[in-house]
């Protein structure tokens, strides 16, 4: 068990990571939290910053972000990503907004609760939009009764040659190497395939 302390640079390029440096180094001077390692993260991809970090730092230790938005860009990968750290026993300071999730005292049941109020807000906002183009005339989604281009589109020829010979959809799929039983009997079905 460790507790460590590390700031956590994100930014790509150095103007901007001078400046996330400074923040925390600013940071940790106000708090009195004493000195810290830094792990430069620059190169992982949003939604795999936790992961990298968990896999970074040992269990105990305490990191230190500019802003909370860089673990993830919607509130849900966010929650989602806090409670991996804090599953792991990896405490969160946040420079921006002044706070602090340390592991001990947010429970995980706490952090599922807010991910699943993220789901129905985001489910509320995709609603309330959907009622906004409706109101301004505009149709969302696709046309019923139009077919769309199908991945299985490419291989039509070996799919009715070896649907004809009654091989099984998982056959079939193994064979031409895409897809799942389900989406090819979809396929068959809705493009009229027949033995």
């Amino acid at each position: 068990m460790s507790n460590s302390l590390y700031g956590v640079i994100v930014s790509n390029d150095d103007k901007s990571k001078k400046h996330e440096r400074f923040l925390l180094l600013d940071y940790l001077n106000e708090k009195q939290m004493g000195n810290a390692h830094f792990l430069d993260c620059s190169k992982q991809a949003e939604d795999a910053l936790a992961s990298y970090i968990c896999h970074h730092i040992d269990a105990g230790s305490t990191i230190l972000l500019t802003d909370l938005t860089l673990l993830g860009t919607t509130l849900c990968s966010v929650v989602a990503s806090l409670k991996q750290l804090l599953q792991q026993n990896i405490n969160i300071h946040s420079v921006s907004n002044q706070q602090a999730f340390i592991a001990g005292e947010i429970t995980i049941a706490q952090l599922d609760a807010l991910e699943c109020t993220c789901g129905m807000l985001a489910d509320k906002q995709r609603e309330r939009r959907r009622e906004r183009l409706a109101q301004n005339g505009v149709k969302v989604g696709r046309k019923k009764g139009v077919l769309v281009q199908s991945k299985f589109d490419r291989h039509r020829e070996s799919i009715e040659h070896l649907y004809k010979l009654g091989l099984s959809m998982q056959k079939i799929v193994d064979h031409i190497g895409i897809g799942t039983q389900q989406s090819l009997f979809h396929y068959i079905k809705t493009r009229g395939i027949t033995k």
